[in-house]
């Protein structure tokens, strides 16, 4: 079988990467292609995976429409041009692509409908399949909706795929049990982003502050930082990211991928941005399971409060990793599962 991967965020690639390197041990065929944004394309050359860049990542609802038509042309055009039998992706771009060649689009997303609404108007009626977390089962997108229990994240930090490698902290002047934070800054320029608030720059600066009197802070951002941030700029590898995450203190920013990175990583988490409350997956992290606190940029003193009272834990690792034993007796590999999904659905 051939099997397109379209990427449209890093987070896609380690969505996938795991599942498609164990399609090719089996003699499968996959083939990747991408928009450029952010670090997806280093982290592809860091894998090693061959690929091909369809279209660059623009700003604006006019110029990302225009970069949404380019792309569906080249995506159609590599399905054809390898005959391909199974597109993949959380792409709006899969399925308008099927609708002209043989191929079926199978579009993956975690993210509420009702946040996501332009990508789910353009690309959930003309999927083969939508599949999702079973927290979203209520949207009832009819016999093609496929829900799981688990998280694409659980894809690639599930404990069955994902060893956290100590050497990371020797590389950046740091020993296991030392205090540091990570903390997280998006650019918020996504098609659903529209409207949302996240951390200001004053909020930033409180945050750094308050953080370097407990730790050491390193700053991963999408957006251009602040020359007085420069300091804490993260320098290293994008694809260690996870290594790092996994041996920190807390993980605090406007970001919602790295906040449920570091929450299935047993790492407590908090954000500030104005999704807070809005999206299920998160709700269930703050909500059901207590990885995670979700604060609106207008409660920035509810977040500082909630910081000094985590640091005051005596073993907050402890008592974290007491949640994640909870969290993942009701969450299965997601590597594990689409594997297994993939197989039943060929022998139909």
């Amino acid at each position: 079988m051939n099997i397109l991967v379209d990427l449209y965020h890093p987070a896609h690639l380690h969505l996938f990467r795991n599942a498609m390197k164990k399609l090719e041990e089996q003699g499968h065929t996959v083939i990747w292609v991408t928009r450029d944004k952010d670090i997806t394309v280093q982290l592809l050359n860091e894998y090693k995976l061959p690929y091909k860049i369809l279209t660059k990542a623009k700003k604006g609802l006019w110029n990302m429409f225009w970069e949404l038509v380019v792309h569906d042309c080249k995506v159609w055009y590599e399905a054809v041009r390898n005959d391909v039998d199974l597109m993949v992706g959380t792409s709006v771009s899969i399925t308008h692509a099927a609708l002209f060649c043989k191929a079926k689009s199978w579009v993956f997303e975690e993210d509420d409908a009702k946040q996501a609404k332009l990508m789910t108007y353009l690309s959930y009626p003309f999927a083969s399949k939508i599949i999702t977390p079973d927290f979203l089962a209520h949207e009832k997108h009819g016999k093609k909706h496929v829900t799981y229990p688990s998280y694409h994240e659980l894809a690639y930090l599930h404990p069955n795929n994902f060893q956290s490698n100590p050497e990371i902290l020797e590389e950046l002047g740091l020993k296991e049990g030392d205090k540091y934070f990570i903390m997280r800054f998006v650019s918020l320029n996504a098609s659903h982003d529209f409207g949302v608030k996240g951390l200001s720059l004053e909020a930033k600066k409180t945050l750094l502050n308050k953080l370097l009197q407990h730790g050491k802070v390193f700053i991963t951002s999408e957006a251009e930082l602040d020359k007085e941030f420069e300091p804490y700029r993260l320098r290293m590898p994008p694809h260690k990211i996870h290594d790092l995450l996994a041996y920190s203190t807390l993980c605090i920013g406007d970001s919602q991928t790295m906040a449920i990175e570091a929450a299935v990583l047993g790492v407590p988490a908090l954000r500030c941005n104005s999704f807070v409350g809005e999206l299920s997956l998160l709700k269930e992290l703050d909500d059901i399971y207590g990885l995670t606190f979700g604060y609106r940029p207008e409660h920035g003193e509810e977040l500082l409060a909630k910081i000094d009272e985590l640091l005051a834990e005596d073993d907050l690792k402890g008592l974290w990793q007491k949640k994640l034993q909870r969290f993942f007796s009701d969450k299965i590999d997601m590597t594990e599962w689409l594997l297994k999904y993939i197989d039943s659905e060929m022998k139909k």
